[in-house]
């Protein structure tokens, strides 16, 4: 096993132009280079992604050539397709607002999850095999939840996922719902309840990986994926394993990094209990979902078949948010 290189920074503007300077040593060396793109808080936050177009724009680094395969998108059943405003919160538009519009990097050279695929299943071993056509990914840019998942790779998932079809983590839709129902003006129901994302062992077959990571929330989950055993409950640890990885974060995030964790850090999150008593049925209603798109495929975005999906997935967040909360008011009031 690799040790596994960390590089600390005082704060999150550095750590974002630390990794934007190793990204672009790879690009002035190989400019086609295929780069992996993540879609959360870590790569914004940090302003690796405005770096990179900086360095574009005043340093003259060419992205033309660049391939770009996105992290994960969520599975977006009964949205409209043609919905193209600000109230879109899918990954698709996220990454192209905050990196790839500003880039030059050509659009067909830029592959995302399709989040309004009718077969998703089929689409995600496409996704592995386009991934694998282009020759692999040569950088993959990561972040890391609190609870050290990479992408939708929960904990539990397997170490060797590929990529796949998940239901989301019960803490997950409940972040969603202020994103998609309190500032998306979405319906209750066109939240996503299921995602796309690149398994854990296809993220693993990247040639570098470099993970960015800044605050406080962060720190235990640095801890784990640093230094304490791999566990599919982690699904980061397994990063521990790749020749070339990289951990770059702020002294917020390392502050445990050669030191024991605290009690209270090692207090478990309320709605872990949570995690997974619903997969199983997630799964009937993705199987529900997917045979009643399939027998319409010629109506596939008719408001007769939306109406109809929506009143499956609303079925299913109704029983998810009632069974654990006794009522989705009471958990889902303003703070």
């Amino acid at each position: 096993m690799s040790e596994v290189k960390v590089a600390i920074y005082k704060n999150a503007d550095e750590v974002g132009r630390h990794a934007a300077r190793l990204t672009e040593q790879l690009l002035r060396t190989e400019p086609d280079s295929v780069l992996g793109l993540a879609t959360g808080s870590s790569p914004v936050k940090t302003g690796y992604y405005p770096e990179l177009v900086r360095m574009r724009n005043e340093g003259g680094l060419d992205l033309s050539k660049v391939a770009t395969f996105n992290l994960d998108e969520y599975l977006l059943f009964s949205l409209n397709p043609t919905l193209d405003s600000a109230k879109d919160q899918s990954y698709r538009r996220y990454i192209w607002e905050h990196f790839l519009k500003n880039t030059g990097i050509n659009t067909e050279n830029m592959y995302i999850p399709d989040g309004l695929t009718p077969n998703p299943d089929r689409h995600c071993q496409w996704y592995d095999n386009k991934i694998k056509e282009m020759g692999g990914i040569d950088l993959q840019i990561l972040g890391v939840g609190s609870d050290g998942h990479i992408g939708f790779n929960e904990p539990g998932s397997p170490l060797n996922s590929r990529t796949r079809v998940v239901p989301l983590h019960f803490s997950t839709l409940v972040d969603n719902y202020h994103a998609f129902v309190r500032e998306g003006g979405y319906d209750f129901t066109d939240m996503p309840v299921f995602a796309i994302t690149m398994g854990v062992g296809t993220i693993m077959e990247a040639r570098e990986i470099i993970l960015l990571a800044a605050g406080e929330s962060k720190s235990k989950a640095i801890k784990q994926l640093v230094e304490e055993p791999i566990t599919s409950q982690i699904t980061a640890s397994k990063l521990q394993e790749h020749p070339n990885f990289t951990v770059v974060v702020d002294e917020a995030a390392a502050k445990y990094l050669g030191k024991q964790l605290p009690e209270e850090a090692n207090r478990p999150n309320p709605l872990d209990s949570f995690r997974y008593p619903y997969i199983t049925e997630a799964r009937k209603v993705y199987d529900e979902i997917q045979a009643f798109r399939m027998s319409n495929q010629t109506t596939m975005q008719s408001p007769e078949l939306i109406a109809n999906l929506k009143a499956i997935q609303k079925r299913f967040l109704k029983r998810i948010f009632d069974t654990n909360f006794g009522g989705i008011q009471e958990l889902l009031s303003p703070k």
